[in-house]
């Protein structure tokens, strides 16, 4: 018998955490897949003063930017950047204190001296739920210094131990996202999911031609085909998992070799996967603004892995021309 627990048993409050770690035009596609979760969650009944959003917010009027002010996670897409908060932003997007500025654990654990500084934390108690969503390099990478597993583990058991949460959910879209999960503990509540396994690589998808830039990623793509296809209070988490779980075939495209992998994993307590996605995501059933109700990729959508994104720009600006001091300019250009 599968057993689900009901909304209306859950009072506390929902936090929400968006972190981008990456920075620049080839890192494109996270932000805007966290620009797309802060609507997403805003459009279900998310309080905003429950979102806290870190990004480097260098991209909307980034030199590069054909469209200032507007940022995609489709090819052609609607605009995600508006109305997106800048709680952390440049250098206080950091993974932990040494490094300058504000960090994303101290974040989490409501960091009570950045708190001090005017930083907005998340202020939760026993009852509370939180989700986590993180998206960017491998071995996880900030645009100053790197996230590391046996940091990260400890500050959730912290906050286990101080009835900081009553169940957490955590989705790692990242190269070899499962490594970061390994050691986590099964009694303390949070559930989280990587996108890859431990050996495997990520992907960035859709290449835009208009923006010369990958717009999305293959694991936030299929998680926000689900989301916007279906409602909150009557799918589970594992149902969510297990939608993502089985689209593990990279689609066979030019820049990458055929038949390639990206398999979601799971980790933690995996009882919470019988909770409702609107525990986490909120009760509220929007307009299905971004909705694609097939749940396929545009077929002028590539792939690439996201170490291997620079590379590929710099290919297909190239090839993009025909002009000798064009391919020139550009060669120098993204050699800087």
């Amino acid at each position: 018998v599968h057993l689900v627990h009901c909304n209306q048993q859950f009072s506390g409050k929902k936090w929400i955490v968006l972190c981008a770690g990456g920075s620049g035009w080839i890192n494109y596609p996270f932000q805007a897949s966290i620009y797309h979760a802060y609507h997403m969650f805003i459009d279900h009944g998310i309080p905003k003063e429950n979102i806290i959003v870190m990004h480097y917010d260098d991209l909307a009027h980034n030199k590069l930017n054909p469209t200032p002010g507007v940022i995609v996670n489709q090819i052609n897409g609607s605009d995600v950047y508006n109305g997106v908060p800048k709680d952390y932003v440049k250098d206080m997007v950091t993974p932990e204190v040494e490094f300058g500025g504000n960090n994303f654990l101290g974040v989490l654990r409501g960091d009570p001296k950045l708190k001090a500084t005017g930083s907005k934390v998340v202020e939760s108690g026993p009852n509370d739920h939180i989700f986590v969503f993180f998206m960017d390099h491998g071995f996880v990478s900030f645009p100053n210094g790197k996230l590391f597993s046996e940091d990260l583990i400890n500050t959730l058991k912290e906050m286990h131990q101080n009835n900081r949460y009553a169940k957490l959910l955590f989705y790692l879209e990242a190269c070899h996202s499962a490594s970061m999960f390994g050691g986590l503990p099964t009694d303390i509540n949070v559930y989280a999911v990587s996108s890859s396994r431990a050996i495997e690589l990520s992907y960035a998808c859709c290449f835009d031609d208009y923006r010369k830039a990958y717009v999305g990623g293959f694991f936030s793509n299929n998680w926000y085909a689900n989301s916007e296809a279906n409602d909150f209070n009557v799918e589970t988490v594992d149902e969510q998992y297990k939608y993502i779980s089985e689209r593990y075939i990279v689609p066979d495209q030019t820049n990458i070799p055929k038949n390639m992998t990206e398999h979601a994993t799971h980790y933690g307590d995996l009882s919470i996967g019988q909770l409702y996605l609107s525990e986490f995501f909120g009760t509220k059933t929007p307009p299905k603004v971004f909705v694609n109700n097939k749940n396929d990729l545009p077929d002028n959508c590539d792939f690439v892995n996201t170490r291997d994104i620079g590379i590929h720009l710099l290919h297909k600006n190239i090839e993009s021309t025909d002009n000798i001091s064009e391919k020139l300019r550009i060669h120098i250009f993204w050699e800087k």
